[in-house]
């Protein structure tokens, strides 16, 4: 059997018909390795814990569309050269930016048959082992950048270029680069250039965006995310960083809108879950709050994040909210130091509100768990002092 037939391939479309429909076709083709899903949730699931080589994927599924897998498994950093084939009834213009972002170009459109399905595999083996020139190098280089090896992936596209000339692609990638080794101004420069190129790349869009947002400059990559959200509502990198954007700038109900959407395509989603949290702390939406966001963070995480909350709270004056917030966290605190540093936090809280009795309780508590731990010591020997005033 040739190498190519021992392939693993993940078959996910919305119906079990169509499903085994494409495991025949595959069959008869000698493939052998094939999963098959019905949802986005359940193939990433098993794409995360089993590399495969090539994706069948329908443009709608019943929990979202076939995009949003194919963004979150090369998010993952364990894919990036993987073939896709897209199946289904219509393709729509955000799609089809997201096509030429991920490097996407095969798509079957309805009826399938055995003819026109073999005949796609073949003509997609055929093309994979003969790839354009600008193909070829941007994914040469692409690899490079996915395993950290920056100063290769420059070098693979600058010597290209010579030859093949300015590429969008090439623009960005390089872009991209920049942005990984903390060059923002470089970065602008080149997606600049890409869009000098094609006016209309959402992906130089979005990218320049980033860059703005890495310079300070949310404003103006607020101005860009906004229009893009709207048009390509199936982008998570846009609707993350307009989320982002809106936050920075205090647009809440808007961040919280656009996190929102972000979460309902990306469930398990950090970036989105750490600000609608925050949002909702700000606006005094704390009820249950640390059990939520432990649902996407680790334990670490959800101490380190809404201990930052609450003294933000405390700073504001709003010492009940932040007391609320850190009883909140001790309910999912298991781990003994998070929850002495928890009680030392209460602690303090309770001192800044002449509290001295309560704050006297929660650091004999720090103490208890953490007997060496000094700052709790100090404030305990405080609290004593003004309780024996």
């Amino acid at each position: 059997m040739n190498p190519e037939l021992e392939a693993k391939i993940v078959v996910v479309t919305g119906t079990k018909d169509e499903n085994e429909l494409f495991r025949n076709f595959l069959l008869q083709a000698g493939y052998k390795n094939i999963a098959c899903f019905l949802t986005v949730h359940d193939a990433y699931e098993h794409a995360v814990r089993n590399q495969s080589d090539l994706f069948i994927t329908e443009f709608q599924l019943p929990d979202g569309p076939g995009v949003v897998l194919l963004q979150r498994l090369r998010e993952t950093g364990n894919y990036g050269l993987e073939t896709y084939l897209f199946v289904g009834n219509q393709i729509d213009a955000a799609t089809l930016n997201l096509f030429f972002e991920h490097d996407i170009h095969y798509v079957l459109k309805k009826p399938f048959t055995e003819q026109r399905v073999l005949q796609k595999l073949n003509f997609m083996k055929q093309r994979e082992a003969k790839l354009p020139p600008v193909e070829r190098v941007f994914r040469d280089a692409q690899a490079a950048f996915n395993t950290k090896l920056y100063d290769m992936a420059f070098h693979l596209i600058t010597e290209a270029e010579s030859e093949l000339g300015s590429q969008e692609k090439f623009e960005i990638l390089k872009g991209k680069i920049r942005l990984a080794e903390e060059q923002p101004a470089e970065a602008k420069r080149h997606f600049q250039t890409a869009l000098k190129i094609n006016t209309q790349s959402v992906w130089a869009q979005s990218m320049l965006a980033k860059a703005h947002m890495e310079l300070g400059d949310y404003e103006l990559a607020k101005d860009i995310l906004d229009k893009l959200v709207s048009t390509n509502p199936h982008h998570l990198n846009v609707l993350e960083n307009a989320g982002l954007s809106n936050y920075e700038l205090g647009h809440f109900d808007l961040s919280k809108q656009q996190m929102e959407q972000l979460i309902h395509l990306e469930p398990d989603n950090k970036v989105a879950a750490a600000v609608t949290t925050k949002i909702k702390i700000e606006q005094g939406d704390i009820e249950k709050i640390a059990q939520e966001l432990a649902k996407t963070h680790s334990e670490r995480e959800v101490v380190s994040l809404l201990n930052s909350a609450s003294i933000a709270l405390a700073k504001k004056k709003r010492h009940d909210e932040a007391l609320q917030v850190y009883f909140d966290t001790l309910e999912i605190v298991k781990t003994p130091e998070y929850a002495a540093k928890v009680h030392y936090n209460i602690g303090l809280t309770l001192l800044k509100m002449n509290l001295f009795e309560r704050a006297k309780l929660h650091l004999e508590e720090a103490l208890s768990i953490i007997p060496h731990f000094e700052k709790a010591q100090m404030l305990l020997d405080k609290a004593k002092e003004k309780l024996a005033a």
